[in-house]
């Protein structure tokens, strides 16, 4: 869940609350790092924090004003003031400080009365002061997967707020030495869980555009010609296809690593961290493509030969994400007769076990690395907005051979939330006076289809209307943080507009009947 809408930085006496809301969102760089380091960390990435100081200025966090300075803000730091509270376990620190490259002793946990009552005040899930993080009434719960996620978004509030008093510093001068150049760049926090690669078809104007976008927005490295020294290598620049993936990955991976070389490490980092900066975090590929082919010379045939030849420059957690057309359907897999079908089926339905993206996939499995996520498309459609996804992974040896899942059956619609969806239908149908047995078949039969087609109605157009960047672009690296902002767009938009027509529409696929009314009384 996103942070609450008045997120503030306090007054000098008193640290600086940051809160996870129950409702609502927040635009804020802060908040939207957090959140991003959280997905990090629970897709088992590295998430590096920048400090306050590397954030824009013009966010909505604000000093509070003199009313609210004795009241909830101030309660709540004073509540975690007043208590010692838990360090975290060895468990949880051997997880999470591995993935934020930080020590995380220091970090305390309030789940008291007191920080909870504080939390209830603000209107908070949790909050973090400092080092302190204080949790609503029954919100820590490090076991599950939401609760291990709102754990990791405060302690990316823990590593912003430990820089405050930091002293900022000027510009560094420009670096004669271009690899000491590229490794000092390679060592910001934004690289800590690698560098990305987006290579595209020379002949497709709309793949270059693409992969542009990509590489500025992700800030990938390119090269500027073809003498592949650390003088040719370009952050935030797209690769011609050129040059060809399977040479060209090495000569890149050769170069970083020299860089990195020359910049060390800081002290005390794990050195699995120190070393993720030196390996691929994401690869992408913009190009015409096939269920077998794609239009940068890569085939069901060759790609074996490509991606173990690369496998060594990935990194444990590497996505491969294919913008091609078709590259996550079977070659004689049947989606439907007509256009809506394809669509749909593609964008729900698991499947693709001979595709491109899953021999893909198969080749980084008997490489041996360890946790591969393979994107691809099952349409013919846009180049990197198509929304018909499939992941394909593969996790320490295992997922050779089985079928990829929807990103919107998986992640956004899963089973879970269509429960949530038909319960609510069975209770507006009862609030309307119908009689209905939701164990019935024809009752079963109509409220999914109806859900099925909500779900993907839904899907498509948070699609078309959410802003910012598009969730079809963003989810093969975000995924997490993608499918919320759907979920969201679900709960807040689409469904309290749709839901009526969608009983209505329950009641008279399924002929459902009014109950008869009560006897009178004699």
């Amino acid at each position: 869940m996103p942070c609450a809408r008045h997120c503030r930085t306090q007054p000098a006496a008193v640290p600086p609350v940051q809160r996870k809301a129950r409702l609502g969102a927040v635009n804020d760089p802060a908040e939207r790092e957090a959140d991003r380091a959280a997905d990090r960390v629970l897709a088992g990435h590295s998430a590096g924090i920048a400090s306050p100081s590397a954030i824009p200025s013009a966010t909505v966090r604000r000093k509070a004003a003199a009313a609210d300075r004795g009241s909830g803000a101030e309660a709540a730091a004073g509540a975690l003031a007043r208590q010692t509270g838990a360090p975290l376990s060895a468990s949880e620190r051997a997880y999470f400080e591995p993935r934020f490259g930080r020590d995380l002793s220091a970090v305390r946990l309030h789940t008291g009365g007191a920080a909870a009552r504080a939390a209830d005040r603000i209107v908070a899930r949790a909050y973090t002061v400092g080092q302190d993080i204080g949790f609503a009434s029954g919100e820590y719960r490090p076991e599950t997967v939401a609760g291990r996620r709102l754990l990791a978004h405060e302690l990316a509030h823990t590593l912003q707020q430990q820089a405050e008093g930091t002293v900022r510093r000027d510009p560094k001068p420009a670096v004669a030495d271009p690899e000491l150049e590229v490794g000092t760049r390679l060592r910001e926090p934004s690289y800590s869980a690698g560098y990305d690669l987006a290579f595209y078809d020379q002949d497709e104007p709309e793949a270059q555009r693409r992969a542009a976008d990509f590489a500025g927005r992700e800030r990938a490295i390119g090269i500027k010609d073809a003498k592949f020294t650390a003088g040719s290598l370009v952050f935030g620049k797209a690769i011609s296809g050129a040059n060809a993936i399977k040479e060209t990955v090495p000569k890149i991976a050769g170069l970083v690593n020299a860089a990195l070389a020359k910049v060390p490490a800081a002290p005390g980092l794990p050195a699995e961290t120190a070393a993720a900066p030196g390996k691929i975090r994401a690869l992408a590929v913009f190009a015409h493509g096939t269920e077998s082919w794609c239009s940068l010379s890569v085939t069901s045939s060759n790609a074996p030969g490509i991606f173990k030849t690369i496998a060594p420059y990935l990194s444990s957690t590497v996505r491969i994400i294919l913008y091609t057309c078709s590259s996550a359907k079977g070659p004689t897999e049947n989606l439907g007769e007509t256009e809506y079908e394809k669509w749909r089926k593609g964008t729900f339905e698991s499947g693709g076990k001979t595709s491109m993206a899953a021999i893909v996939r198969d080749a980084l499995v008997d490489a041996k690395v360890e946790n591969a996520h393979v994107w691809g498309h099952t349409t013919v459609g846009h180049t990197s907005r198509n929304f018909a996804l499939r992941e394909f992974e593969g996790n320490a040896g295992k997922g050779k051979g089985t079928e990829g899942h929807s990103f919107a059956g998986h992640y956004v619609f899963d089973s879970a939330m269509r429960k949530e969806t038909v319960d609510a239908i069975v209770a507006a149908i009862g609030a309307r006076g119908y009689v209905v047995d939701p164990t019935a078949k024809a009752f079963g039969s109509a409220v999914a289809s109806v859900v099925s087609d909500a779900f993907y109605a839904a899907y498509a157009e948070a699609n078309r209307k959410l802003t910012g960047n598009n969730p079809a672009e963003e989810a093969p690296l975000y995924t997490y943080e993608t499918a919320q902002r759907i979920l969201e767009y679900w709960k807040d938009t689409y469904w309290p507009r749709e839901m009526a027509e969608a009983v209505s529409n329950v009641i008279k696929a399924a002929r459902l009947k009014k109950a008869p009314p009560p006897s009178a009384k004699p």
